[in-house]
C-alpha cells in the first residue's frame, strides 16, 4: 500500500489515503470471495474423487476440473497482486 504524502493540504493527503484504502479494501473483498468460491469447489471435487475412487474416467474429469480451478485461483492472485502494485 501506498502512502501519500501531502505538503500544504493534509485534507487532500488524507483523502488520497483513505482512496487508496478503499480500493485495497475492495480488492481483498474480491480476492477473498472468489478464492472461497474456488476452495469450495476444490474442497467438492476432493469428495468425489474419494467418492467416485474406483471410476478412473471420472476421477480423471474430477481431476481436470480441480487444475482448472488451481489455475484461476492463481489468475485471481497474480491479478491482485499486479493491482496493488499499480495502486
Amino acid at each position: 500500500m501506498k502512502l501519500f504524502a501531502s505538503r500544504g493540504n493534509s485534507a487532500l493527503g488524507h483523502r488520497c489515503l483513505v482512496d487508496s484504502l478503499g480500493v485495497h479494501r475492495m480488492l481483498a473483498r474480491r480476492v477473498s470471495h472468489e478464492g472461497m468460491n474456488i476452495t469450495e469447489t476444490l474442497s467438492n471435487l476432493t469428495y468425489l474423487i474419494r467418492l467416485d475412487a474406483e471410476n478412473p474416467s471420472l476421477v480423471r474429469s474430477y481431476a481436470d476440473e480441480a487444475e482448472g480451478q488451481l489455475l484461476a485461483l492463481a489468475a485471481v492472485l497474480r491479478s491482485a497482486t499486479q493491482e496493488t502494485k499499480a495502486t
